[in-house]
């Protein structure tokens, strides 16, 4: 029986007679509500759809442990997965999204970051170029050798040092040659810094590479 089959009131007509409500009456009425209500809720509770279990979440302990070991097979100081923080790990920096090789590449990145901030250049860095806001800095091997901004432009905005190349006048395209001396003699400058030695190293904020039209 339907709880709307007990509540619906009996058909009104004039030979339907109203029965005295007794406790004869009334207590299975109440034991069949009773029951009818207790169905109802068991049911609707089975029919509940549960929502589902939310997705895990690395572990930071885990993913510090898989950091450690790249670093290590990479020849990186673990000193780079020391200095970061759970929240450097977290699943919403997109940590989670990264493979070993990705991982591989953060881990090296962060290096080559941290050796720019005490002003040391990243290594295999030893090409010389310039760089317009910077002046002459070292970048990659086959990197442009006039560019107009460069890796170092944060370390210097930040008061950083810049890592300099080796500067000497025989690699600078404002080198004149002078036909009295050696390749390697004293030679002038288009830039009016008068006489150098071609290979002695010394400061120079116009010094460009050679082959460079600047």
């Amino acid at each position: 029986m339907r709880l709307a089959d007990l509540l619906q009131p009996a058909p009104q007509n004039e030979n339907w007679k109203r029965t005295p409500a007794t406790v004869a009456t009334v207590a299975p009425k109440v034991s069949q509500l009773s029951q009818l209500s207790q169905g109802v809720a068991f049911e609707n509770h089975f029919s509940e759809v549960p929502e589902p279990p939310a997705s895990p979440t690395p572990d930071h302990a885990d993913l510090r442990v898989t950091l450690y070991r790249l670093a290590e097979a990479e020849g990186l100081p673990r000193a780079i997965v020391d200095r970061l923080t759970d929240a450097d790990l977290q699943p919403d920096n997109g940590c989670d999204l990264l493979d070993d090789a990705g991982l591989r590449r953060w881990l090296h990145v962060l290096h080559e970051n941290e050796r720019m901030q005490r002003g040391m250049a990243p290594p295999g860095w030893a090409q010389a170029s310039h760089c317009r806001r910077c002046g002459s800095v070292l970048l990659w091997q086959g990197a442009p050798l006039e560019v107009l901004g460069c890796p170092w432009c944060h370390v210097r905005r930040a008061g950083g040092t810049v890592a300099r190349p080796a500067i000497t006048c025989a690699a600078c395209t404002h080198q004149q040659p002078r036909p009295d001396t050696s390749d390697a003699g004293m030679h002038g400058c288009a830039k009016g810094h008068g006489l150098h030695y071609a290979n002695a190293t010394h400061a120079c904020d116009d010094w460009r590479p050679a082959g460079d039209q600047q």
